[in-house]
């Protein structure tokens, strides 16, 4: 796998903390041209914030691998009902930050939480693989933004959208994998490979190339891969969802404290179902 500029034009804006995210500036969709190149306050929405925002989505740049996506499908719901109750109950901090390599789409989120405070926000891009913006959502109370959302012309074109909610489903829907794909990594157990800026990373029968500037972590799964680690390590303290109860098909959120770790071998989840 190769990651580079131009596989993934839209690095070079986040790196110069710009929002002119391909190196000749940022390209949009011959449909949304006209708003973009006007005098519109969503266009300047959508740029001032924007550029505001960057060093949140450059602190955690993540690419997805297909088995690390299908694998949080099935936690999916889970997750997403932890999310709801941390915003409803205020049980606990929340902080979603970073862009996230998916397919031919590009998310970068922003949201914070913040137990006993009002001040939440979230602001939430969607970008295709070549950089033209496909839609974005802005809700602050902290920086005093009201609501805010806007969907390309080329994505909502030949759909009947007959109210807000429909409008604001197209959104929500993209926002949901966002959302998930990020507290899987945070909350649950999952093998991430580091790609240092400028480095050829080698694995199992693979190379990873990151041929930009930024660190990249990419999001894979043990399904497939069996994981030799001979040394002793230090696990941080992390939160993980803990199944529970008749079945074990419940969750709660748990904290791990700090420790130590001794060598393993964790064969594929594969080699596991076929013991």
């Amino acid at each position: 796998m190769k990651i580079s500029y131009r596989t993934h034009p839209i690095l070079k804006g986040i790196e110069n903390n710009t929002f002119n995210c391909t190196p000749n500036g940022m390209p949009f969709y011959e449909s949304d041209k006209k708003l973009f190149n006007g005098d519109h306050p969503i266009r300047d929405l959508f740029l001032i914030w924007g550029k505001h925002y960057l060093p949140q989505f450059k602190k955690d740049i993540v690419y997805v691998t297909e088995p690390y996506y299908n694998a949080h499908l099935k936690a999916q719901t889970k997750l997403l009902d932890l999310y709801v109750d941390i915003l409803k109950n205020d049980i606990s901090d929340l902080e979603i930050s970073g862009t996230i390599f998916i397919g031919d789409k590009v998310y970068m989120i922003d949201e914070h939480f913040s137990e006993g405070s009002d001040d939440s926000e979230v602001s939430f891009y969607v970008f295709n693989k070549l950089g033209m913006p496909i839609m974005f959502y802005l809700d602050s109370v902290k920086n005093n933004i009201n609501s805010t959302a806007w969907v390309s012309q080329e994505i909502i074109k030949g759909k009947k959208i007959s109210s807000e909610e429909e409008f604001m489903s197209i959104i929500h829907t993209e926002m949901i994998h966002a959302i998930s794909i990020m507290m899987f990594k945070q909350f649950a157990e999952v093998e991430t490979k580091y790609l240092p800026p400028n480095k050829v990373t080698k694995d199992v029968n693979c190379k990873y190339v990151n041929n930009t500037d930024s660190p990249i972590t990419v999001l894979t799964s043990k399904w497939f891969t069996s994981l030799v680690k001979s040394d002793s390590f230090k696990v941080n303290g992390h939160f993980r969802l803990q199944p529970f109860g008749k079945g074990m098909k419940d969750y709660k959120l748990i904290w791990i404290n700090n420790f130590m770790k001794s060598g393993y071998t964790a064969p594929a989840q594969k080699l596991k179902e076929n013991a």
